[in-house]
């Protein structure tokens, strides 16, 4: 008596499902340049906000970050940050 074929399959191989590797995963999409034009005033008050804003609902938040800071004359972390921490001790506001 012979031996009845797979139900997955006719012929009793392996469906092709089992056999075929995973498809290898994606990388990420790149994030999408930022077409927020800069105003011509300084980034303080209203304006800044309004940009922030802009910038913030047109790309993801560290490149939006990146652009604010590029932006707004802060990109030189190692020279800002002894300024506002010596304005912190000083009390004076930023």
């Amino acid at each position: 008596m012979s031996a009845a074929p797979d139900a997955a399959s006719p012929t009793g191989a392996p469906a092709a499902s089992e056999s075929a590797p995973a498809p290898p995963p994606q990388p990420p999409a790149a994030p999408a340049t930022v077409t927020v034009p800069l105003p011509a005033e300084p980034l303080v008050g209203a304006v800044g906000q309004e940009y922030v804003a802009a910038v913030l609902s047109s790309t993801d938040p560290r490149t939006a970050l990146r652009e604010v800071a590029a932006a707004g004359g802060l990109a030189d972390e190692g020279g800002c940050a002894p300024v506002l921490g010596l304005l912190d001790a000083l009390g004076v506001s930023r």
